[in-house]
């Protein structure tokens, strides 16, 4: 059975999926666990991460390099994401200055090329020069990368506080239920100042208030010395 260059498997009875013992090197052994079938096991080896980039990394190395064993090379990748996940980022350090490196030499290689084409292919020179610049860039982004897992960031944690000067007034649950209450009342009530006294007739600012017909003579009052004062017809008496 050939799954996905995981190579040909056989299944015995104990339910363990084994390359033979002669097989090349890009066979892998299928561990079968009991109460799951063939397929099972098959699906959850083809998903795993470092199966998938053991798989990569035999076709990537090939032809200058000579082709690793599949376990072996899986095997790797097993011991270096054991050794990232216990907080051990060496390896992760060392790939990270190794790859910075790369993209300095490639960005001096392509920028290299731009110079000897100045002159005679400016539509050239332009292409060089733009994957030089890009790979330059990938290469700060590396270093900035590299930089950030070294020296991390502090994170500072701020706790709210509520600063008033003088004392505060908190009402909670039904506190708040009379305020409200109330201020419909207020809302609602008449304003008395715009009412008039005895006839509840509304005052308006606004009107012209015009003379009132009557007593539009008024008699001269009389000395008031604690006597009798004449104010017309009638008298009033202290």
């Amino acid at each position: 059975m050939n799954f996905a260059g995981l190579g040909t498997v056989t299944k015995r009875n104990t339910k363990t999926v084994n390359a033979a013992s002669d097989s090349p090197s890009n066979r892998l052994a299928v561990q079968g666990e009991p109460g799951n079938s063939e397929a099972a096991a098959l699906a959850r080896t083809a998903l795993r991460p470092t199966v998938q980039a053991g798989i990569t990394a035999t076709k990537l190395l090939a032809p200058s390099f000579p082709e690793p064993d599949l376990g072996e090379l899986i095997k790797c990748l097993l011991e270096n994401v054991a050794a990232t996940a216990k907080g051990d980022l060496s390896r992760a350090e060392a790939m990270l200055v190794s790859q910075a490196q790369t993209l300095d030499l490639l960005f001096h290689k392509l920028t290299r090329q731009a110079v000897h084409n100045i002159g005679s292919y400016p539509e050239t020179v332009a292409l060089y020069m733009k994957l030089a610049l890009r790979a330059q860039s990938q290469c700060r982004a590396v270093a900035e990368t590299l930089h950030e897992m070294k020296y991390p960031r502090p994170v500072a944690f701020f706790q709210q506080a509520n600063i008033a000067n003088g004392p505060q007034q908190v009402n909670n649950g039904g506190a708040a239920a009379p305020q409200a209450s109330r201020v419909g009342e207020n809302q609602n009530r008449p304003n008395e100042l715009l009412e008039g006294i005895g006839n509840g007739e509304r005052l308006d600012g606004k009107a012209t208030q015009s003379t009132a017909a009557s007593h539009t003579q008024m008699a001269t009052l009389g000395e008031i010395d604690g006597t009798t004062v004449n104010s017309g017809q009638g008298g009033i008496k202290p």
